[in-house]
């Protein structure tokens, strides 16, 4: 009895299984170092417990209207735990772990150490940072002594006031950007790509082994264009190691027609 052997397709697909669990591992990876920091629960994350109710409320009000007025997605957080000890290296990790970094963003992170003195650090998403090189030195100057006195509350709505002074006066985001639009070009890239590796594959991937399609041109006899007119070259993709092969499109539109005829 002929013994039957494992179709060449299944390497494939194991292959492809491997790049899955291993974008998984990665991706969970990422996951676990992301929840190591405060998660975001609005525009002002209040861990530190500075703010009462109506304090709260009336900073996510701000923040709406800077968003509405400027183009600007402010986010506030305090807390007192962090997993570096440094506010600064604080506040770039969580603009990447809230994935705002690409974002018309700015974060003002407080950071309370275990002698209970306060720190701030400010940082800006890509979306801001090359058309306002100054808006995070300008925040910065306007919170750092507040901070430093403990008035944190007060350093909080002093971002507003910087951002609604005549010094933020340029502050001015074309109309109809927003973080919304920044998502939506990252979804539209990644879609592009995809579709792109699909067409790669389609094109140049052996659909009976798996391995990569070779290209050659060839003249042939079996292509003329019409009587008297000689041989005409197409491209032809094969594959050396099953033998498959295909012609390519112009060839393929060329039988087409010679049959219709």
């Amino acid at each position: 009895m002929r013994e039957l052997q494992p179709h060449p397709i299944h390497r494939l697909i194991a292959r492809i299984g491997l790049v899955i669990l291993l974008v998984v591992s990665i991706s969970a990876e990422t996951t676990a170092l992301q929840a190591e920091f405060p998660q975001s629960i609005g525009a002002v994350s209040d861990y530190g417990n500075v703010l009462n109710h109506g304090g709260r409320l009336d900073l996510a009000q701000r923040a709406t209207s800077a968003r509405a007025a400027l183009g600007i997605d402010v986010y506030l957080l305090a807390t007192w735990e962090s997993p570096t000890p440094r506010v600064e290296d604080l506040a770039a990790g969580i603009l990447s772990a809230w994935g705002i970094a690409g974002d018309p963003s700015l974060l003002v992170v407080f950071l309370r150490d275990e002698h209970g003195d306060w720190t701030v650090a400010v940082q800006v998403g890509a979306g801001l940072q090359a058309s306002f090189p100054d808006l995070r030195r300008g925040v910065l100057a306007a919170t750092e002594d507040l901070v430093a006195n403990g008035r944190v509350q007060e350093a909080m709505a002093a971002v507003f006031e910087y951002l609604e002074s005549d010094h933020a006066a340029t502050l001015r985001e074309p109309a109809g950007f927003s973080s919304s639009s920044g998502r939506a070009l990252r979804v539209a890239t990644l879609c592009l790509a995809l579709a792109a590796a699909a067409w790669v594959a389609w094109r140049r991937v052996c659909p009976r082994c798996g391995r990569f399609l070779r290209k050659e041109m060839v003249r042939s006899p079996l292509h003329r264009v019409g009587p008297g007119l000689g041989a005409r070259s197409s491209t032809v993709y094969f594959c050396r190691r099953c033998g498959y092969q295909r012609f390519g499109e112009r060839a393929r539109r060329s039988r087409r027609g010679r049959r219709s005829l």
